[in-house]
């Protein structure tokens, strides 16, 4: 019966809960199932599956094996993970960057006027809004949140 002195406070939870008890209790006794519903058959199966030791047993050494299995499940992750390993893509990486470098480089000489007073000119607006008090409050909140990821604990 309910493990507490007080009945549950939904009626219908209370019923499903006492049939749930009488089917436990028959299939403990072995009593008769033939004025049983079908409810009371469905939950005296259950208990009966609950109370029977399962069919496969697992092998002595399954946690061991389990253990290995993800260990290299892991180690395959860690190498996928690692990227350019080869001499050949670490040059190829350090040839991009430079010819990124010198691209970015030939833009600014070629359009650095235009751009850096369209730059200073932002700059300007911006710290325009900067004398309001409410985005320098925005900005500090913005940067402790940031600064507080930076703390936090990684999941591996």
């Amino acid at each position: 019966m309910n493990d507490t002195t007080k009945p549950l406070a939904n009626p219908a939870h209370e019923r499903e809960w006492q049939a749930q008890e009488r089917a436990v209790l028959a299939e403990r006794t072995q009593a008769a199932a033939d004025a049983d519903d079908a409810r009371s058959r469905e939950y005296r199966l259950i208990a009966r599956a609950l109370s029977e030791a399962p069919a496969d047993t697992l092998p002595e050494d399954f946690a061991a094996s389990v253990a290995q299995r993800a260990l290299a499940d892991q180690r395959a992750a860690v190498s996928d993970v690692e990227l350019f390993t080869s001499p050949f893509e670490r040059r190829l990486l350090q040839l991009l960057v430079a010819v990124f470098g010198v691209a970015i480089g030939a833009v600014v000489v070629l359009l650095g006027g235009e751009t850096l007073q369209s730059i200073s000119g932002s700059i300007l607006a911006i710290s325009a809004y900067a004398q309001n008090p409410w985005v320098l409050a925005l900005a500090a909140c913005l940067a402790l949140s940031a600064g507080g990821q930076l703390w936090r604990p990684r999941e591996r």
